[in-house]
């Protein structure tokens, strides 16, 4: 990554600002542990996904102990 950056330097602000544009319609960020990693917009929503069904899970759980 601080290689991309490094290119970025000699761009125009306005070829920064596309370059940065093209990657966030790609990628989202992940914060772990303090830290933000760019992954994958597809990755992204196979965690939103995972996350959700994790959670449903945990929620019938819950209800048939009851």
């Amino acid at each position: 990554m601080a290689k991309l950056i490094k290119e970025l330097a000699d761009l125009s602000y306005e070829g920064q600002l596309y370059v940065l544009s093209q990657m966030m319609d790609d990628y989202s960020p992940l914060e772990l542990n303090g830290r933000v990693f760019l992954i994958p917009k597809e990755v992204s929503e196979l965690i939103n996904t995972l996350y959700i069904q994790v959670k449903q899970s945990k929620r019938r759980d819950t209800r048939k102990e009851q």
